[in-house]
């Protein structure tokens, strides 16, 4: 055992890959590619009057799942197309790092249908993903 010695960690964004109704969506933005997050609170406190605490569980593990494109993507024209179809489909995360967390989820929904941008350089466009069991 060194003491003193520091631990080095490497990320690496090709060992992390996001399908969306069983296609690979390419073409992110250079910011990253996802954040993921839970809709609610995991627990609720409550404090009474007098001070006594007492919490309720939450149990709606729903989330948003939110994949950032460059305005170039070539998975736009299809995030495009699920959402005006208005479908439901798995969406799957797998990432491969040291500490990575893994997401898989049937019945999935594009929230709202990504903006078009043009520009003079190549923008960023968001797509939120509304994802019913999120964990």
């Amino acid at each position: 055992m060194n003491i003193g010695q520091k631990t080095v960690h490497v990320y690496d964004p090709a060992l992390l890959s996001v399908r969306a109704d069983n296609q690979y969506l390419t073409g992110y933005s250079d910011s990253g590619k996802y954040t993921a997050e839970m809709n609610e609170d995991n627990t609720l406190p409550h404090v009474g009057v007098d001070g006594e605490v007492s919490y309720a569980i939450n149990n709606d593990r729903t989330g948003t799942l939110t994949v950032t494109f460059a305005s170039t993507s070539p998975s736009l024209p299809y995030i495009r197309t699920l959402a005006r179809e208005k479908r439901d489909f798995n969406v799957t995360v797998v990432d491969m790092n040291e500490n990575g967390m893994n997401i898989s989820s049937d019945n999935c929904r594009i929230i709202k249908e990504p903006e078009y941008k043009r520009g003079k350089e190549v923008e960023e466009v968001e797509v939120e993903i509304f994802v019913p069991y999120m964990y």
